[in-house]
């Protein structure tokens, strides 16, 4: 094989790895696929002030429920939503779940819709929930507090779903201020099952945080 053929293979493997690298970026770049937030905006400033103790469902402050378990539904949040997005902002898949919490617990990560809402009233159902997780405390001795991040879910999520948990009681709260954070039903909310009416309301806002990968 002469110089010049050598040299015209060589050059074409090079514009090969050349364009295989271009792709590679083109591919990184697509958008729509860059991981997005939405729920509660969370950072280490933010305290989940009177959430110790954990609040019962029983102990929402509107509505006659039982001690008993029930799914909380993110309404509105108090310490504001990541870029705006309170709900999610398109279809796709939810890889981590963070909260941040005043006493260490359990609680099942839930996302649906909810409907025909008039301030602490709304139909709520839920389209997938995730596996139960279980967290610490976030107080610490500085003034930082601690974010729990659970990674490695795999939560399919609709577009203008809101976040929820469902537990018997919770401290993933942050209760300061006094209009519905968020609408509470029990029996808790069931997988398919049709919207129903909420049982209650609390004043206090879910620290509960998603990032989801957007579908194509």
């Amino acid at each position: 094989m002469g110089r010049m053929s050598r040299a015209l293979i060589a050059s074409a493997i090079g514009m090969t790895v050349v364009a295989m690298m271009v792709g590679s970026a083109s591919a990184a770049r697509q958008p729509g696929r860059v991981p997005v937030k939405f729920g509660a905006d969370l950072t280490t400033h933010t305290q989940p002030s009177n959430s110790n103790p954990p609040e019962k469902c029983s102990e929402a402050d509107d509505g006659d429920l039982a001690d008993a378990a029930c799914t909380r539904m993110m309404l509105s949040s108090e310490v504001g939503s990541p870029s705006g997005h309170l709900k999610a902002p398109s279809n796709g898949t939810i890889t981590q779940i963070w909260v941040i919490a005043g006493h260490s617990g359990t609680f099942t990560p839930v996302v649906g819709f909810l409907s025909n809402l008039n301030g602490g009233s709304g139909n709520g159902k839920i389209t997938a929930k995730g596996p139960v997780l279980t967290h610490g405390s976030s107080f610490t001795e500085g003034e930082d507090y601690t974010i729990f991040k659970f990674t490695g879910l795999h939560i399919t999520v609709k577009k203008n779903e809101y976040l929820g948990v469902r537990n018997k009681s919770t401290s993933i709260l942050r209760c300061d201020s006094g209009s519905p954070k968020q609408l509470v039903f029990q029996p808790p909310l069931v997988v398919g099952a049709a919207p129903v009416a909420n049982a209650g309301s609390d004043d206090c806002s879910l620290l509960i945080e998603a990032v989801m990968t957007p579908a194509v």
